[in-house]
């Protein structure tokens, strides 16, 4: 119920968030650093706990946790994304989450048993773990291309209930990856429906970390 990805580099970010008028704290924490065009090095996510509805307490929560993270991988906190999904209005265990994270930075890996766990660990009520990979070739250049995703039940145009990470090497202009991103989602999350309700931490988000040197 709790997983990290992260990136050896500072990476471009670039994000969609939910139109719900309620946004849940971790949200407004991520919505403020892709406003100020911050790059992004890690992202946070905890299942089981939306952190939703919960106030002041809510966001210092969402903070504590990315200040943790920060402090554990020694990186700024400002590179430090937060999300959360699962019941709303209930405080968040954050101490858990502290105790949890400090467990779990140290085992980082890149290999495949690893991305199977953090894809496991967004997902709260889902049958199964969404998860793809590709390969594309630019120029002779390898790059990659990975993606994760939860989500079930309450899924309404504008992603409702969908929290989805997706990670690329790609090296990008910040303008080209925020249009490339941003006009694809029109295309996929934002129309899906199930019931017709809109959640309070719907966010994909997308890091390019430019490593793979196109």
């Amino acid at each position: 119920d709790l997983s990290i990805i992260y990136s050896k580099v500072p990476a471009l970010c670039s994000a969609v968030y939910t139109k719900n008028v309620v946004k849940a704290p971790p949200l407004l924490w991520c919505e403020s650093l892709t406003k100020n065009n911050e790059k992004i090095q890690a992202i946070v996510i905890n299942s089981g706990n939306a952190n939703a509805c919960t106030g002041e307490r809510g966001y210092n929560d969402a903070l504590l946790t990315a200040e943790t993270l920060s402090d554990t991988l020694s990186i700024p906190k400002k590179s430090v994304m937060v999300t959360s999904t699962g019941v709303i209005g209930v405080y968040l265990p954050v101490h858990k989450i502290v105790k949890g994270i400090k467990e779990l930075a140290p085992k980082l890996s890149d290999d495949d048993e690893s991305a199977q766990n953090c894809a496991l660990g967004i997902l709260t009520t889902d049958t199964f773990k969404k998860e793809i990979t590709l390969e594309v070739d630019i120029k002779n250049t390898k790059v990659t291309i990975s993606g994760i995703a939860k989500g079930s039940g309450m899924i309404h145009p504008n992603m409702a209930t969908m929290l989805n990470f997706i990670t690329t090497d790609i090296n990008i202009e910040k303008e080209l990856l925020d249009e490339a991103f941003k006009s694809n989602i029109d295309d996929t999350f934002n129309m899906i429906t199930v019931d017709g309700e809109t959640s309070t931490n719907d966010m994909a988000v997308i890091l390019a970390n430019g490593m793979a040197n196109n």
